[in-house]
């Protein structure tokens, strides 16, 4: 009896199984910093200078930095503090489902580079004081080939069914013989590829599923948990807006955390803004016609509008292809900076993943094994105490 009466106790005791006043601090400081790094997040416009524009090379590395320092400061602060599974395994679930999207956006952006590549044919051709005729037609075809693998792959009609790549695969896999036709090396990524029926939305949509605040007087390691699942489930959104097309649907929608919670402000601000891009880029090309299996990435769409432009130009306009050749000779430079730094980030952000989530389930696993030791050490004295 006075086993499970010491029993009781620590169970109610708010410092029970190491989360003591240490741990408490570095879990409040967790949130903390995970509030500083989203402020930090917010784009040029909320201070009219300083900062990256949304959904830039630039930004998303900006992103992934800060989802990799907040993950190892998530995993030193919960690690001792774990108390009961279910807020850490919800959390380990996700983790789960983002690494199919680490994959994902590896493929994703080697889709980009060889769209980068055409681009680099165009300017060399076009950069030329005198402009000839052979130079302009080579530019134009290459032009032609970027904005065809950019066209969604409609081929079987199924317009309403959602698309599994950025680029779609087939027309990557062309452009790819022909890179290797011309000498051309096609670089292939970390993933090990995902079925054709994998969606980014709908595998968002399942991360996002049932992410509630945890309601009533909860332990400081269940809001942590609860503030690193939706950073990472946001992380995640915001690269298939960057990568992937809404899938005419519009943008996946993401359940707000409550507002009292020092992370939320900022965290709900990045992805209203986010939201708005998404609307706008969808409403624009409703009304000009053109489908694109495009997401937001703005350099991306720098390609694209100059190629367009190239390829419904003139030869004799010289000013007007010299201005579209600017704009695409510093859309070319901002992919050369930024795009395999952001390949070796996502990269990073799988094995941080995978070994966060490999500690955590051995902090569960030995926690249970102590509960089951408590339990089995309470049931020995049970059985062989006297009677009354």
């Amino acid at each position: 009896m006075s086993i499970r009466r010491n029993q009781v106790a620590s169970m109610d005791d708010p410092n029970h199984n190491g989360a003591g006043s240490g741990g408490q601090e570095d879990l409040a400081l967790f949130q903390k910093n995970l509030t500083d790094r989203l402020l930090s997040l917010h784009g040029e416009d909320d201070s009219g200078g300083g900062g990256e524009t949304l959904l830039t090379l630039p930004w998303l590395r900006k992103l992934l930095d800060a989802f990799l320092s907040s993950v190892e400061e998530f995993k030193e602060a919960v690690s001792p503090s774990i108390h009961h599974d279910r807020a850490i395994s919800e959390f380990l679930d996700r983790a789960v489902k983002a690494l199919d999207v680490c994959n994902a956006v590896s493929d994703a952006v080697d889709s980009v580079r060889l769209l980068h590549r055409q681009a680099e044919i165009a300017v060399s051709a076009l950069d030329r004081t005198v402009l000839l005729e052979g130079q302009f037609v080579r530019a134009r075809r290459a032009m032609s080939r970027l904005l065809l693998s950019m066209a969604p792959d409609d081929k079987d009609g199924s317009r309403g069914a959602e698309r599994n790549w950025s680029f779609g695969r087939s027309r990557v896999a062309a452009t790819s013989s022909q890179e290797r036709r011309s000498g051309g090396h096609y670089l292939r990524s970390v993933s090990s590829g995902v079925g054709r029926t994998w969606s980014a939305g709908k595998h968002v949509q399942a991360m996002s599923a049932n992410l509630y605040a945890p309601r009533g007087g909860i332990a400081a390691v269940d809001a942590a948990a609860y503030a690193m699942s939706s950073f990472m489930v946001f992380v995640v959104w915001a690269l298939v807006a960057a990568f992937f097309p809404s899938q005419d649907r519009g943008p996946v929608s993401l359940a707000c955390p409550p507002r009292h919670l020092s992370w939320s402000g900022p965290l709900i601000g990045l992805q209203e803004k986010i939201t708005d891009e998404w609307r706008k880029r969808e409403k624009k090309g409703s009304s000009a016609g053109q489908a694109s299996s495009l997401g937001l990435l703005v350099e991306v769409q720098r390609l694209e509008k100059c190629a367009r432009g190239l390829v419904s130009s003139d030869r004799d306009r010289t000013d007007e292809i010299g201005a579209f050749v600017d704009e695409l000779s510093e859309a070319c430079g901002g992919l050369d900076e930024g795009l395999l730094p952001l390949q070796g980030q996502v990269r990073e952000v799988f094995h941080r993943i995978v070994w966060c989530r490999k500690e955590l389930l051995d902090c569960l696993n030995q926690v249970h094994r102590s509960a089951a030791a408590s339990s089995s050490l309470a049931s020995a004295t049970t059985a062989h105490s006297p009677g009354l």
